[in-house]
């Protein structure tokens, strides 16, 4: 498993890095960006233009337009009032882009406040667990294939830190700028996908 990192500075660095590819997957899909000072941006490819929006709401799925994301949370939550909601009952259980995506808003939300970076990654990989496919979830008989999710992914842009976890394999790997030897040039660095399991440490009382 191939990954690649971009790091990108400057609102104009990211408008150019979007376009770059206009007849791939960056012509059809909304994509998120985040920097350290914590404000999030979508852009979005709509009739040849890009289109940006501010996220104040730090969550957005693959599908559908940023203000449809948008009306469906006011729609389906009381922004303002959070903690009456029955969340255990009502919230939305589906793995279609807008169930995830208000999933991934109210978990984010409600999250216990993280005290260190290990906590924050902690809570993070626990709500995107709530995020993913499994494999078989999804079948395409016609083809004889399954949609799944294959990684979860976050990239810390305060310490410019990536890590990543396969869906075989829990250990978590991680890839600051300090382990990309050549800078100039083109890396894959791979994942270890097989299942890793490790005795308990210590001593029994």
């Amino acid at each position: 498993m191939k990954i690649i990192i971009i790091e990108v500075e400057s609102k104009d660095q990211a408008t150019e890095l979007v376009s770059c590819d206009r007849a791939g997957a960056f012509k059809f899909y909304p994509f998120m960006f985040a920097d350290s000072t914590k404000r999030c941006v979508v852009i979005e490819p709509r009739k040849g233009e890009l289109i940006y929006y501010e996220n104040p709401y730090d969550v957005m799925t693959n599908s559908l337009g940023f203000k449809s994301h948008v009306r469906r949370l006011n729609q389906f939550l009381d922004l303002d009032n959070l903690e009456d909601f029955n969340s255990a009952k009502d919230l939305p259980g589906g793995y279609d882009p807008i169930s995830r995506s208000i999933k991934a808003f109210y978990l984010t939300k409600m999250n216990v406040k993280s005290n260190s970076s290990k906590e924050a990654l902690s809570n993070f990989y626990n709500i995107m667990v709530a995020m993913i496919m499994p494999n078989g979830f999804v079948r395409n008989k016609k083809y004889n294939h399954t949609t799944y999710t294959r990684y979860i992914c976050s990239y810390d842009s305060k310490h410019k830190l990536l890590t990543v976890k396969s869906n075989t394999n829990p250990t978590v790997y991680q890839l600051g700028f300090e382990d990309i030897k050549d800078k100039d040039k083109r890396q894959a660095f791979f994942l270890d996908t097989d299942f890793n399991v490790e005795k308990f440490t210590g001593a029994i009382n």
